[in-house]
């Protein structure tokens, strides 16, 4: 697990010889990229806390997202038009969460189950969760690491 810009630049300097990130345009110029297989489905979401309601992307202008530092949102949310504070793991947001820091988490729907594995869904709104997007995750695989693999 790494930064995808640091995965990037690891697969184009050789480094690593595959890796699981989502296809961008990004990749799409390295001509030594290959993708093999789609791994997973991601949604990216927002969940608010409790007493909350989440309906369009009007009513997230009015509160404090929160969001792990280096998560996309997607390429349609434009980070400028909202109230954004960046932390470093979903923990961390929680507990800015529980002491009125924020009023939404945003994040992969993956990471997310952070909420329900140390059962905090008394503090969210979790059935009103906003849907942001999806985003698909690949296998890839540097052209000639494949070709030493046949």
């Amino acid at each position: 697990m790494m930064p995808y810009s640091r995965a990037l630049k690891n697969l184009k300097e050789g480094i690593h010889d595959a890796g699981i990130l989502n296809p961008s345009s990004d990749l799409d110029f390295y001509e030594n990229v290959q993708y093999i297989a789609k791994i997973i489905t991601l949604k990216t979401i927002i969940i608010p806390k409790k007493g909350l309601s989440l309906n369009s992307r009007e009513s997230l202008k009015n509160i404090t997202i929160g969001k792990i530092r280096g998560t996309p949102l997607g390429d349609s949310f434009d980070e400028d038009k909202y109230k954004i504070l960046e932390f470093t793991s979903y923990g961390h947001g929680v507990s800015m969460l529980k002491r009125g820091r924020i009023d939404a988490l945003a994040g992969n729907a993956g990471g997310m189950n952070v909420i329900g594995k140390f059962n905090l869904n008394h503090y969210f709104n979790v059935p009103d969760k906003f849907i942001l997007g999806e985003r698909e995750l690949w296998l890839v695989f540097l052209k000639t690491r494949i070709m030493l693999i046949k």
